[in-house]
């Protein structure tokens, strides 16, 4: 687990490139974006809006590609049209934020700053 000043940090340096967010287009994601009635600018944008450093979940973690992808994953939960949905997102070297997973949250998450 991480602490409060590491993951307020994280948070700030990925809002401050909010142009270069991506949405891994998976099936999963693409299904609850149409479950929820959002298109991913919008979906991304009340992410943007809304995310916190108290949604922390997990990480860093490494990637697990064989072979791995370099940046640091992190897990957060978030409340988007009243869902509790699991965030998983990639902080590359480039400064590109690759959001892995955007999903409805198949099981409870676990808030440690909450």
């Amino acid at each position: 687990m991480n602490d409060q000043k590491s993951i307020k940090t994280v948070i700030t340096s990925i809002k401050a490139r909010r142009s270069k967010w991506h949405l891994s287009h998976r099936t999963k994601n693409l299904l609850t974006l149409s479950a929820i009635g959002l298109v991913e600018k919008t979906a991304l944008d009340e992410i943007f809006m809304m995310i916190s450093w108290k949604d922390y979940s997990a990480g860093p973690l490494a990637d697990d590609h064989h072979p791995p992808i370099p940046g640091d994953i992190w897990i957060f939960g978030l409340q988007i049209s009243e869902r509790e949905c699991y965030l998983k997102f990639q902080d590359r070297p480039n400064q590109t934020v690759i959001w892995i997973s955007l999903h409805i949250a198949e099981h409870p998450l676990q808030y440690p700053f909450r």
